[in-house]
């Protein structure tokens, strides 16, 4: 069983860029309806706690069996604000391993590692151009997403912060393809900032370059293969992202 409610109807919210969109409505409906807390119990934004989650920093609450959600209900029922579900939990550095092997089972994937990336040459929403031939040499770190993708939202604190890690860094290039329309995407870039330079993904570069589940995470080493791909979120997803850049750096 997922670790909790929320982050199961998360995983369901992950799909393809063509799904019912009343599907997002109800992700997003959900994620107004659901009150985060952090490892002190003070109330903070969805955005400050998968920022800690998808980093690793901090886990949260784990529900496996039935015996433990009647436990958590019973507690709620009492007013046991230890047993809050979307509550932050510190964690030792050897649990923080512990939950990083159970996150890799479940989104990384490694049919295409070894394998050579399609070529592409892209321009993003600057007019930055890049193409693969010029990128050889270099890591690139790609994300895949859309804008009523409520998991690609969420991850998007903790990708500015690993773009922020290697912003001076000449030997990484980050580009990130998003499903919208430009319009759509400028629009919705002057709300909510992602660091990453954008990139139309229309439908000749999807042909291309095969993405089924959103967000996916690809890592591409010196030679222009794939080094890295996770698709969806889990506890240290980012953190996962962050550990494949620094082993392709070496």
């Amino acid at each position: 069983m997922k670790q909790n409610l929320l982050f199961t109807g998360l995983l369901i919210c992950i799909t393809s860029f063509t799904f019912n969109l009343v599907y997002a409505q109800d992700c997003s409906s959900m994620m107004n309806s659901t009150s985060f807390k952090n490892e002190h119990g003070d109330t903070i934004s969805a955005d400050l706690y998968y920022l800690d989650y998808f980093t690793g920093v901090s886990t949260q609450l784990e529900l496996k069996t039935n015996k433990e959600w009647r436990e958590y209900r019973k507690n709620k029922k009492k007013g046991n604000t230890g047993y809050d579900l979307h509550r932050l939990i510190p964690i030792t550095d050897k649990e923080r391993e512990t939950h990083l092997e159970a996150s890799k089972s479940n989104i990384l994937t490694s049919h295409n590692i070894g394998k050579e990336f399609p070529g592409f040459q892209v321009t993003d929403l600057n007019g930055n151009n890049y193409n693969t031939e010029e990128l050889k040499g270099k890591i690139v770190v790609l994300n895949f997403w859309f804008i009523q993708c409520l998991p690609c939202q969420l991850e998007v604190s903790a990708l500015n912060n690993l773009y922020e890690k290697y912003k001076d860094n000449p030997e990484v290039v980050f580009i990130s393809f998003a499903r919208n329309s430009p319009e759509d995407l400028k629009t919705h870039l002057e709300k909510k900032e992602f660091t990453y330079p954008t990139v139309y993904f229309n439908d000749n570069l999807s042909q291309k370059i095969k993405v089924k589940t959103y967000p996916s995470n690809i890592v591409i080493d010196k030679s222009g293969k794939y080094a890295f791909e996770s698709i969806g979120v889990d506890f240290g997803s980012v953190l996962l992202l962050d550990r494949a850049i620094k082993s392709a750096l070496q």
